[in-house]
């Protein structure tokens, strides 16, 4: 598959890479759209310690599920990029921003959304409704932080 590959301070590159595989609970998606978040142009400037070169950036994705759970495939979802382990005290809690092994897609090891297909866990998705756009739809991770910061005034 080609995916947009940051490979140095200041570089991306269009490479042919694996196509990800849907593990367990897991669901592959076709990516339609992945908005440009601050943190990514951080990581191309080489201003991030945790976006090496390598690294499929982006993490605002939304697409089309075409593997991992019958019930989503060829629904249009948007993802939350916050991948958490959903065992620790804080997940338990309902406070998956401070799950002990969290991740994010486009940051570390996890291969984010500026590819054509990108695999994250089923619970990560959230069915969009048709009458979202595409333009609205990258902004759901956004508007969730925004929302998330609102409430803890």
């Amino acid at each position: 598959m080609k995916a947009l590959v940051y490979t140095a301070v200041g570089r991306v590159e269009f490479q042919d890479v694996p196509e990800p595989v849907a593990g367990p609970d897991e669901v592959k998606i076709r990516v339609g759209a992945t908005g440009i978040c601050g943190s990514d142009v951080h990581g191309f400037l080489g201003h991030s310690s945790r976006r090496l070169p390598g690294l499929v950036l982006g993490h605002e994705t939304l697409g089309e599920v075409v593997d991992g759970d019958d019930r989503l495939i060829g629904k249009r979802v948007s993802v939350n990029p916050l991948i958490s382990c959903g065992q620790c005290p804080a997940c338990r809690a309902g406070r998956h921003n401070c799950c002990i092994s969290w991740r994010l897609l486009g940051l570390d090891q996890t291969q984010g959304g500026f590819a054509e297909f990108v695999v994250v866990p089923r619970k990560n998705v959230h069915v969009l409704s048709p009458s979202v756009s595409d333009a609205s739809a990258v902004m759901v991770e956004p508007l969730a932080n925004a929302v998330h910061l609102l409430s803890m005034i």
